[in-house]
């Protein structure tokens, strides 16, 4: 009896023992997890801010913008309180904008809004995007916005200033904000059932198209909702407003393959769309797709194809 009892004993220490270390390499195994992981999170993280401040560009603020201190109120606003919602209507905007800044409403589109701007005599649209991660084709983005805003083509809208900020609050962990010329008319409208007006547009945004080839740079989203007009007494300017999916033809090439999409289905090419390979064909077609389109029935596909 004694004996069974001594074995009882210390077999139930020895549970307890290895209960303990069992809950000893539980408790481990999931600090080692925690340290892990959270490695990872700031590896990715230092990674992130490592891209953004050596692959964007930081433009030079224009002159017409360059003593303007409420511009930098607005880029404060829009990155720290207006980033973490959808903002898709002008009542909306009211809400949030308590300190009155000089702005109103113009469009959204996905995840990205259109802002006018006009303080002291100067009107600007200021359009932001919010991106989840900062990909591999945001670079192209803001060089050939860099080139543009270097060059002023008639054809192609003015490019004041572009700056990208981190964000904290939000699913999205950056917002691209760019202070740009305010163009005053939507197309789709305004050319709707005027023939005369349609050639205008087919002429400009084709000249647009052009000084973009000078520079080796083709579109790869041309749609109505990239294009807008400035209308005056005197005269009317179409031009090209984004360049969010624009790339670099590398020198002595005439094209160029990525392997995957491109652009907004209904206006790209089936070169593109099945091999990944693009020209300046791509834009050529997308331009002809939106002419060969009746512009009574934008307004139906315009949700769809935008």
């Amino acid at each position: 009896m004694e004996i069974e009892k001594h074995h009882l004993v210390k077999s139930t220490k020895w549970n307890k023992t290895l209960k303990r270390s069992t809950k000893i390499r539980i408790l481990l195994a999931l600090a080692c997890t925690i340290i892990m992981l959270s490695t990872v999170f700031m590896i990715q993280a230092i990674r992130s801010v490592d891209f953004v401040s050596e692959n964007t560009i930081k433009c030079e603020y224009h002159e017409s913008i360059k003593k303007d201190g409420k511009i930098e109120d607005v880029y404060d606003f829009i990155a720290n309180e207006l980033s973490p919602f959808h903002i898709a209507n002008q009542v909306e905007l009211l809400k949030l904008n308590k300190k009155r800044l000089p702005i109103s409403f113009i469009s959204e589109n996905y995840n990205a809004v259109v802002l006018k701007y006009e303080h002291q005599g100067k009107k600007m649209a200021i359009k932001y995007v919010k991106h989840r991660r900062i990909d591999s084709n945001h670079p192209n983005e803001l060089h050939c916005t860099k080139k543009m805003q270097e060059k002023e083509y008639k054809n192609l809208v003015r490019i004041y200033h572009v700056e990208t900020r981190g964000i904290t609050h939000t699913k999205y962990n950056h917002v691209v904000i760019y202070a740009m010329e305010y163009l005053n008319t939507n197309v789709i409208g305004y050319c709707y059932n005027d023939e005369k007006r349609i050639v205008e547009y087919t002429k400009d945004i084709l000249t647009g198209l052009n000084n973009l080839y000078e520079e080796k740079w083709v579109h790869l989203d041309l749609k109505p909702y990239n294009t807008a007009a400035k209308v005056t007494k005197n005269e009317r300017i179409y031009k090209i407003i984004d360049y969010g999916n624009a790339m670099k033809i590398p020198e002595k090439e005439t094209r160029i393959y990525t392997g995957k999409g491109y652009g907004t289905p209904g206006y790209m090419d089936p070169q593109s769309q099945l091999k990944g390979e693009y020209g300046h064909y791509c834009d050529i077609w997308a331009q002809e797709f939106i002419q060969g389109k009746d512009m009574e029935h934008q307004a139906i596909w315009i949700h769809n194809l935008s």
